[in-house]
């Protein structure tokens, strides 16, 4: 009986997890069905899709030190979940810039890299990300051998630190909220490879 309540626990907490992870897609179509995306759907979703994907940035960076400052022991289950959410939010802002802005234009979305500084940061972000998406199941890290897995998914730094870039560059009055993200990312950065050598 009690096992049974645990695993049922378990499962609930499972399930409030993933609805948390997917609230963001939620509340995008939330606004969609109800028009609420306002004069320019396409940038407002765009902007919606990069806050989500930094926040998950932010959070799959941060299951080090929550377990290493409060030792809550499950968190360090949730690493993977949250970066493969981070890829998912970055996949559908990519998506909408690249598919639904430029219509697949690849010609044109080169020259928007090579012209302005932030696509460049943004587009470097989300290229990084897919080899660690792809390669984030038992089978690859298997195939690829422990050590080698590990120093390629080091790279997720590197994509943090692109995105923030990215945030940085693309507002142009008020920096704080992405210097406050860039410099969040930095002392999360710095923190784990303080980790790593320790």
């Amino acid at each position: 009986m009690a096992e049974n309540s645990g695993t049922r626990g378990g499962v609930l907490r499972a399930l409030a997890y993933y609805a948390l992870c997917l609230s963001p897609l939620f509340y995008l179509i939330f606004l969609a069905i109800n028009n609420s995306l306002g004069a320019n759907p396409i940038e407002k979703l765009i902007r919606l899709t990069g806050t989500f994907t930094y926040y998950f940035i932010i959070m799959t960076l941060s299951v080090t030190p929550v377990y290493d400052i409060l030792k809550i022991s499950y968190v360090q289950r949730y690493r993977k979940t949250l970066g493969l959410f981070s890829f998912f939010y970055g996949s559908l802002h990519f998506l909408i810039y690249a598919g639904v802005d430029h219509l697949f234009n690849f010609t044109e979305i080169f020259e928007d890299m090579i012209k302005h500084k932030r696509i460049f940061a943004g587009v470097a972000a989300y290229l990084i990300m897919i080899p660690l998406a792809v390669t984030s199941t038992r089978w690859a890290k298997k195939k690829m051998g422990g050590k080698r897995w590990k120093t390629l998914h080091r790279f997720f730094y590197l994509s943090a630190i692109a995105s923030a870039t990215h945030y940085l560059l693309l507002v142009k009055r008020d920096l704080r909220e992405p210097a406050i993200y860039f410099t969040v990312v930095l002392f999360l950065l710095s923190y784990r490879m303080r980790y790593l050598k320790a």
